[in-house]
């Protein structure tokens, strides 16, 4: 009844098993997964150290002469301007830069974040003609730019000089800009590649720093909370100097100075020590609300006030917005749902449109319609002059691969992104047109695909593996994120001695499973999953599970029981 394929990883080699003795075998088999193969990345990974593991800012190919010429800007009086973008990277980013900036003494910052809608992603020819007349002298791009050949080159003409700090993909020529501080560009010697833009603003400020007269390490290490909130809901790799960085800005976000994240912390009823799994699910989206349902203006001054009063306001308008945000979503998803219809198997390709639905939310809502169908989605938003969409994909998809077909065939203005997350534009009306397209293109690339979404399971596990030095040995595993995910476990033919259907609406089993070898029994809970499962479940069936190994807290009890993800009938 698994409507999901199940991939259990590669197992250790015996070779890697003789290396760390001493470590209990799902240690093992969860480091060689993440590829920590040395002792060294194991020490780093276990033990980060920011003395140690995090690199030395002026080995980026450009470090230097930025630094000389944000000085030079700072001891001449001249205007800078930080540009960001509207996410939670972009944010923390431009506020790294922008408090850094006051830190080395000047005021005279502005601070430019792009209206989603009106603007769009990246640099724009209009703001640099604001900022010329402005009289600025020095512009500073942050988690943008790298893409921006054209408008690089129109605010060079106008006289500003431009510092680019970015991570994401660039276009086959660089941007003419003064300087470029980017570990991913080709022959940039920085040794790790997988820094978000609020990451990669860090080691610009971290650089400036040093060079500053005070003494900066403890305004540098205070950094960290929005590194940390950067790294994470930008879904970056967290290994390496990502790791360090992160666990890191986890201490510093648990006792943040910045008076808007209390409160946020507060409304949002974070209980403290605050994990990654807070900044991905929690205070990450409420800052993206910001940018979603207005302007991300409004979570720059919540991360920037000093204020109190300010800082609760603020707080408590983020978190609206985010309220209304899950609104609109679900608003947006049944009307979906209605467009679509049933979803046959030959259909490969999904796509909607409405004149009513906001563009800063097409992504999310293509991404729970292809999480749910498992099919490559497009969901677009018709004006009177273009169509904007966006597109989200299941493992094993490239959507750029479907845009490069259906531009063929309906030319689209423009289009780019990632293999599974990407934006288009194309001219007015053309909505039912590209979903023809799309059907006879996907049809063809995706026959025979299996479409089915994957669980990658890390390690086999017999009940009586669920112990608390096992838990212990998991905890070491945080914080998680892409790369180093929270474990997934296959626990083989096990009987469910005991079934309850628990949660409003019965959605949820509540069981005891026992191994029938051994006779250990464990409590589990599977989200979700009772109206699959609930009545067909018996104490005589043998079943698989793919679960987490989890703690269940009430009233000062602690329990390990198992989190269970998806069920199967074992063979």
């Amino acid at each position: 009844m698994s409507e999901k394929v199940w991939q259990l990883k590669e197992e250790v080699s015996e070779e890697f098993r003789q290396k760390f003795p001493e470590m209990h075998p799902v240690t093992q088999q969860l480091l060689w997964n993440r590829g920590l193969d040395n002792q060294q990345k194991v020490d780093e990974f276990f033990n980060p150290d920011y003395s140690q593991d995090v690199h030395d800012p002026f080995l980026f190919r450009d470090m230097e002469g930025a630094v000389e010429r944000i000085f030079k800007a700072v001891e001449n009086k001249e205007l800078i301007v930080v540009y960001g973008d509207y996410d939670v990277d972009g944010v923390s980013g431009a506020t790294i830069l922008a408090t850094t900036l006051k830190r080395l003494g000047t005021e005279r910052i502005h601070t430019h974040l792009p209206h989603r809608e009106r603007e769009g992603y990246g640099l724009n020819t209009g703001a640099v003609d604001e900022f010329v007349t402005m009289e600025a002298g020095l512009l500073i791009t942050v988690d943008c730019g790298i893409a921006n050949v054209e408008e690089t080159a129109y605010a060079k003409d106008k006289g500003l000089d431009v510092i680019i700090v970015d991570h994401h993909h660039p276009k086959e020529s660089l941007p003419p800009a003064d300087f470029i501080i980017h570990a991913a560009i080709e022959g940039d010697p920085y040794p790790f590649k997988g820094l978000s833009g609020g990451g990669t603003a860090f080691k610009l400020a971290q650089a400036a720093l040093s060079r500053s007269l005070n003494n900066n390490e403890a305004f540098e290490k205070w950094l960290l909370d929005l590194v940390a909130m950067s790294t994470i809901a930008d879904m970056m790799e967290l290994l390496g100097e990502n790791r360090t960085l992160v666990k890191y800005g986890l201490m510093v976000l648990n006792k943040t100075p910045r008076l808007g994240l209390k409160h946020l912390i507060d409304i949002a009823k974070i209980k403290k020590p605050i994990t990654g799994d807070d900044i991905g699910w929690r205070i990450g989206p409420r800052l993206n609300a910001a940018g979603r349902m207005d302007h991300a203006n409004v979570a720059l001054e919540l991360l920037m006030t000093t204020d109190d009063y300010e800082a609760r306001r603020l707080a408590e308008l983020v978190n609206r917005q985010n309220t209304e945000r899950q609104k609109e979503t679900e608003r947006m998803i049944g009307e979906i749902h209605e467009q679509i219809g049933e979803v046959p198997d030959e259909v490969k390709g999904l796509a909607a449109s409405s004149a009513t639905w906001p563009v800063s939310l097409l992504g999310l809502a293509a991404g729970r319609i292809a999480q749910k169908h498992a099919r490559p989605t497009f969901i677009m938003s018709e004006f009177d002059d273009k169509v904007m969409g966006s597109g989200r994909a299941p493992e094993g998809v490239n959507l750029l691969d479907l845009l490069k077909e259906i531009d063929k065939l309906v030319p689209l203005e423009k289009y780019g992104g990632h293999a599974q997350a990407c934006g288009f534009t194309m001219g007015p009306g053309k909505a039912g047109a590209f979903s023809d397209a799309l059907d006879k293109v996907a049809r063809e690339m995706l026959a025979g695909a299996d479409l089915r979404p994957r669980l990658h399971l890390e390690a086999p596990l017999k009940l009586g593996d669920v112990t608390w030095r096992l838990w212990d040995d998991l905890e070491k595993f945080e914080p998680h994120g892409k790369g180093n995910e929270r474990p997934l476990f296959l626990i083989p033919a096990v009987q469910p001695v005991g079934v309850q259907l628990v949660g409003n609406g019965e959605k949820h089993l509540k069981l005891q499973v026992s191994d029938p070898v051994s006779g250990v029994v464990k409590p589990a809970i599977a989200f979700g999953l009772g109206k699959k499962w609930g009545s067909t479940l018996t104490p005589e069936s043998i079943i698989d599970l793919a679960c987490e190994v989890d703690v269940n807290e009430w009233n000062g009890n602690r329990e390990l029981q198992i989190k269970v993800e998806d069920i199967r009938l074992s063979e």
